[in-house]
């Protein structure tokens, strides 16, 4: 990970996974990095805030306003454009105005994520007599990404039980805590990995490589999620749901499993 996609003086002495990549995917790399990194430290206040919500809140401050939402072309310190909806209620019409924070489209989220995970596989089977790694075949299927006050949905409660038992080949926490990954041997299906990233203690993702056909059948057996519609013109249909948080002390998605 890029040294700035942390809080700053985090990655000093840490661990790290530096290689060589072709100039066009370092570009694109970086270029995800960049507004992901400050959105990701942004505390949600609907969740429970981390221990170093202070910390973060003056990163983004530090940041915020240098750093161009890829959404907006703004910076991040301008959040996105506001939300008008107009509704009848009745003989009178209401209109509602809602303020978001800033946000990343999930394909940006997976896109980061593939180019890591591509890394830490390649390093996972790199051969030192041949200098080459491998890489997974079949596609890379990411399931959700989620902020902290959402870390307790059904989904990542039913990823975390179908992977906790399984063989863990990596373990990542770097950081000091704001950097966490690993990846699991799914061990019935021989060509399929679960996976599992944390950034900068607000945004977790998780999700399968490899055998796809394998991927969409586990896929299939995850929990619905219950969505509402508040806004339907024809034109914009706008859908909400409850979030869940996770307790500190219930949270065991990225405990190491094994020695």
């Amino acid at each position: 990970m890029g040294r700035r996609f942390v809080p700053k003086g985090k990655m000093a002495e840490a661990w790290n996974l530096i290689f060589q990549a072709c100039e066009k995917c370092n570009g694109l790399k970086a270029d995800l990095e960049n507004d992901i990194s400050v959105i990701s430290m942004h505390v949600d206040p609907t969740g429970i805030e981390p221990a170093d919500a202070a910390l973060m809140r003056a990163e983004i401050d530090r940041r915020a306003t240098k750093t161009l939402s890829r959404n907006t072309r703004k910076p991040v310190s301008e959040g996105e454009k506001p939300l008008v909806l107009k509704g009848a209620f009745g003989p009178a019409t209401m209109t509602f105005t809602l303020n978001m924070p800033p946000q990343v489209t999930e394909k940006r989220l997976f896109d980061l994520a593939c180019f890591q995970m591509l890394g830490f596989f390649y390093f996972l089977t790199y051969r030192p007599l041949d200098r080459r790694g491998n890489w997974w075949g079949d596609g890379f299927h990411p399931l959700l990404a989620v902020r902290r006050s959402d870390w307790g949905n059904p989904v990542i409660r039913w990823f975390e039980e179908i992977t906790k038992h399984r063989r863990e080949i990596l373990h990542v926490q770097t950081a000091a805590g704001f950097y966490k990954a690993w990846i699991r041997e799914m061990n019935d299906k021989p060509n399929l990995w679960a996976w599992a990233i944390e950034w900068n203690q607000g945004l977790r993702l998780v999700g399968f490589f490899g055998d796809e056909a394998e991927a969409i059948t586990l896929g299939q057996s995850r929990p619905t999620i219950k969505t509402k519609t508040i806004h339907n013109d024809g034109k914009r249909i706008i859908r909400m749901r409850a979030e869940t948080a996770v307790e500190p002390s219930d949270d065991h998605l990225f405990d190491m499993i094994n020695d």
